[in-house]
């Protein structure tokens, strides 16, 4: 034991403060002295001592009343308490148990029953006090653990309320954790929490010390990869900044782990705690928000919590609630954009987009909708239902002699579509329920869904291609893969990610990543759509390069069914008009280059 354990006595006899001494001395304990029931108050508040030997009779306040206040006592409830007296009254005894003391020791003493009764009080005590501890303690790290942070902040908050100062919590979340379980094994995972509780605690002391105070700061783990501290002073803003910078960037740094140096990084969220409208629930609430708002900006972050943060998170969950609604009450629908060969005018397909219309706001746009519909899981049966939609309306479209056999339908897949158990009967299930072939399926996966799990998702994304079903890279160009790295995937198409479309007028580089994109992707047999054309010139340019399809704006908007339905009807009488079937000049396609009738942005 690191200290020896405390007694106070509390006993207006002189006598009795100069006999227990000596009659506890083999036990190595430390006594406190105090001569009446409010002194006796006073120091168990003080000092919470182990175990309180408590006399009966005592002036003003007696030893009931004095046990009574001590059981309300925030510090001091679980001390246990043995009443002294010199009165073996039955009725006596069973008031103190009531009160809760948990013995009786009877004046005179018997030294060797005192002994033995405070020893096996302390030792139960101990006892306790070590399983609180370990309840408490997170077990791989030794750092607090959530339970513990709970009543350190609610301590921390109340004193700082009652003085008027005011303290920061600092939650932080490691951003590739789950990469190094994933690759490394967890117990790598485990060493690197490890490795990093130890960097914060060093981090965190030597910042204390450099700023000339106490380190009284607290740091625990909340579980998971994710740490919080509690810094217990009166910080500004920009000494608050500069601790997460410290942290982030000694986070940054790497880990050797089985002979790995593991680079992990971490996002950060500051809360300073100065208004005491808020409760400690709020205030972890909000520091999560800050990190989290982090998480969005990017890998390696610091920022600070705003209010406009918690109006944002307020408004997340309500449109997450409302998003269920409008799954049910049909609110969603599926706006069509065109695939077009932008060198012969002719529409290659259409890509399936979620549209939200709400009876109140009106439109919400898909940036709002789509990241929540993700987060939540929602993505799931909304991303099944847009499956279904489309491959619905393309066969009603075939029906009616608007759609050939060479077109397709484009329908997006999300990280949590994709890694569902049941994603490829759900995909069988939608085609062969609407009756629509598997080859005129394609299925767009973005580049950072594929990186996500690619062992997994390459797997699916064969099978489905067994199939039948195309397979397209979206977004391509936005730095998760590799030119070189292509050929490891099985996509059919390449969609150009808008960005590289947007500047191809202005910057030659661009162009020549374009023009290498194509040509890799030729070698490889793979189609290649740009994306975001919005101008002729872009479309010129495009066509120079030998890009074989585009879609944006100036070739045509996303637009309802039923417009889409006339779009249809206006292209094929154009094509018989022509002479050329569905081949027409580009410059007298209606509807399809520059013309946007009916369209829904």
């Amino acid at each position: 034991m690191n200290r020896p354990q405390t007694i106070l006595v509390i006993d207006d006899d002189p006598m009795i403060h100069k006999l227990l001494p000596v009659r506890l001395k083999e036990l190595n304990v430390q006594l406190l002295h105090a001569q009446d029931g409010e002194e006796g108050l006073a120091m168990a508040n003080a000092h919470t001592p182990d175990l309180i030997l408590l006399d009966v009779m005592m002036p003003r306040l007696d030893g009931f009343e004095v046990c009574r206040q001590l059981q309300h006592g925030v510090r001091t409830r679980e001390v246990p308490v043995i009443f002294l007296t010199g009165s073996d009254n039955a009725n006596e005894m069973s008031r103190g148990f009531e009160l809760g003391a948990m013995d009786y020791v009877t004046k005179p003493f018997n030294a060797n029953e005192l002994r033995a009764r405070v020893r096996s009080a302390l030792r139960l005590q101990a006892l306790v006090a070590a399983l609180e501890t370990q309840a408490k303690t997170d077990a791989l790290t030794g750092l607090p653990n959530r339970s513990a942070f709970k009543h350190r902040l609610q301590r921390v908050f109340d004193r700082s309320r009652s003085q008027g100062t005011s303290f920061a919590l600092v939650f932080i979340d490691l951003d590739r954790f789950k990469h190094v379980n994933d690759s490394l094994g967890h117990a790598a995972g485990d060493r690197l929490l490890v490795q990093v509780a130890d960097v914060l605690q060093h981090e965190v002391a030597a910042a204390a010390k450099a700023a000339g105070r106490l380190a009284s700061d607290f740091i625990a783990r909340m579980g998971g990869d994710e740490f919080v501290v509690i810094v217990d002073s009166n910080e500004d803003v920009h000494t608050l900044m500069a601790l997460g910078e410290r942290l982030r960037a000694a986070l940054g740094v790497g880990f050797p782990i089985d002979g790995h140096h593991v680079h992990v990084g971490a996002r950060l969220g500051i809360r300073i705690c100065s208004d005491w409208d808020a409760t400690p629930e709020d205030l972890v609430r909000d520091s999560d928000t800050a990190m989290y708002a982090a998480k969005e900006q990017g890998k390696g972050r610091c920022v600070l919590f705003t209010e406009q943060m918690h109006l944002d998170a307020r408004e997340r969950v309500r449109i997450e609630e409302e998003l269920q609604v409008a799954l049910s009450n049909g609110q969603l629908w599926v706006a069509y954009q065109p695939i077009v060969d932008i060198n012969t005018a002719q529409i290659a397909g259409f890509e399936a987009l979620m549209r939200w219309h709400h009876p109140q706001r009106g439109n919400i746009v898909p940036d709002q909708f789509i990241p929540i519909a993700e987060e939540s899981g929602l993505v799931v049966p909304i991303g099944r239902w847009v499956l279904e939609e489309s491959c619905r309306q393309f066969v009603a479209w075939r029906e009616q002699g608007l759609i050939s056999d060479a077109q397709h339908i484009s329908v997006n897949l999300s990280k949590a579509q994709i890694m569902h158990p049941d994603i490829e009967a759900h995909i069988v299930v939608a085609c062969e329920t609407a009756g629509l072939p598997f080859g005129q399926l394609h299925l767009e996966v973005t580049e950072s869904v594929i990186m996500h799990e690619v062992n997994y998702i390459v797997q699916v994304l064969n099978r489905l291609r067994a199939l039948g079903i195309c397979i397209s890279m979206d977004d391509f160009g936005t730095g998760y893969s590799s030119l070189a790295s292509l050929h490891r995937f099985p996509i059919d198409t390449l969609k150009i990610d808008r960005q590289f479309t947007e500047t191809i007028a202005n910057s030659r580089q661009y162009a020549a990543v374009i023009q290498a994109i194509i040509m890799l992707a030729d070698n490889l047999g793979m189609r290649v759509v740009a994306e975001g054309i919005e101008s002729s010139e872009q479309l010129t340019l495009l066509q120079a390069l030998s890009c074989g399809f585009g879609q944006g704006y100036h070739l045509g908007r996303p637009t309802t069914a039923e417009a889409t339905t006339q779009l249809l009807r206006d292209h094929k009488d154009a094509c018989c008009n022509h002479g050329t079937g569905v081949l027409i000049p580009i410059e007298t396609a209606p509807g399809v280059w520059g013309e946007r009738n009916g369209a829904v942005a």
